[in-house]
């Protein structure tokens, strides 16, 4: 929030329903430059087709243009998610990714070209 005043509270179309102080529990709070219209829909798209098992463990969700969407899990590790583009696919790579062990720890999980997805 620009003037620093808390958050705004956004409904699943991205139209303002609200202010509050802080985020509320249980919703992954978003960041991308103010009046971004094509950043924040980039962002909305790529979470309303999140399965809800996945969506519950997005704590954040950040992006400076439509093409570097990232979120940071509440479990630990970052997902480098890119555009909206392929973003079912993605969500395979993304949770075959989290159950293979070769990826346990892993601080970066980047599915932003899922066919080469990068664990580091």
């Amino acid at each position: 929030e620009p003037d620093g005043g808390g958050v705004v509270l956004l409904d699943e179309q991205g139209l303002q329903v609200g202010r509050a102080d802080a985020p509320p529990e249980g919703l992954p709070t978003v960041d991308v430059p103010v009046g971004d219209e094509r950043t924040l829909t980039a962002v909305l798209r790529v979470l309303e087709q999140l399965p809800p098992d996945l969506l519950a463990q997005v704590g954040s969700v950040a992006a400076r243009t439509q093409d570097t969407v990232t979120m940071q899990l509440r479990d630990g590790p970052q997902v480098d998610w890119g555009s909206a583009d392929e973003t079912p696919l993605k969500i395979a790579v993304l949770q075959a990714l989290r159950a293979a062990p070769q990826a346990a720890g892993a601080s970066v999980l980047d599915v932003s070209a899922p066919r080469l997805p990068i664990t580091r």
